[in-house]
């Protein structure tokens, strides 16, 4: 079983640490306990190191989100760009990507509970509006990227000819809320939830011949 951050810190005191340790650390209480368990003291505490120690390199409780919200969406931007590039075809691309809340390398890599993803977390995190909104996600991007799958999805023939953008929008809007759902009815895991229902909604979009893809 993965152990997380703060049980290995248990263990013994770290004569030193990484900033990727802060901010897997931050990951855990985020998703155990909420923002309100995020502080400094918390985090050296936890790590075994002085509040001194996180100060210097994080300042505030402020500048640790930040720090986070940097590094989460530089996570997702490259598991979104992994995605994309391996794909065998813009479709298969679109279908990973629109259940990439429980893709299993974000889930094996970068935390330890694989049934917790982008949507919970953001929950969380704005509920810290005092962090700059640059340290955002952009959800725009994410957007931009499932309307180009689409656009060239059907130049290729394996989806049907209309509105990409009105498309891409159902999409998304059917899976982040299947998502929400899931949490308020946690019954199975959540990547096969919004499987079935990604595969409902895209399936009238889709040319019979080619919806093996």
């Amino acid at each position: 079983m993965t152990q997380t951050v703060s049980e290995r810190a248990r263990r013994g005191r770290p004569r030193s640490f990484e900033d990727e340790d802060v901010l897997r650390l931050t990951t855990h209480l985020l998703i155990e306990e909420g923002l309100t368990a995020v502080t400094l003291p918390r985090i050296a505490k936890d790590l075994g190191v002085s509040p001194q120690a996180i100060a210097q390199r994080f300042e505030s409780k402020a500048g640790l989100i930040a720090s986070y919200r940097l590094w989460f969406n530089r996570i997702v931007a490259e598991d979104i760009a992994t995605i994309v590039r391996e794909a065998a075809s813009p479709l298969a691309a679109l279908c990973e990507l629109l259940v990439m809340p429980m893709n299993a390398r974000m889930s094996a890599s970068h935390w330890d509970d694989p049934n917790i993803g982008w949507i919970l977390l953001n929950v969380e995190l704005r509920r810290a509006p005092q962090v700059p909104p640059e340290s955002g996600e952009d959800p725009q991007h994410f957007m931009d990227i499932v309307i180009d799958l689409i656009r060239r999805a059907q130049a290729e023939g394996t989806m049907r000819a209309g509105d990409p953008v009105a498309t891409a929008e159902l999409l998304i809007a059917v899976v982040a809320g299947g998502a929400l759902q899931w949490t308020l009815q946690p019954e199975g895991d959540m990547r096969s939830r919004l499987i079935r229902y990604r595969d409902v909604v895209l399936a009238p979009y889709l040319i019979p011949d080619d919806a093996s893809a």
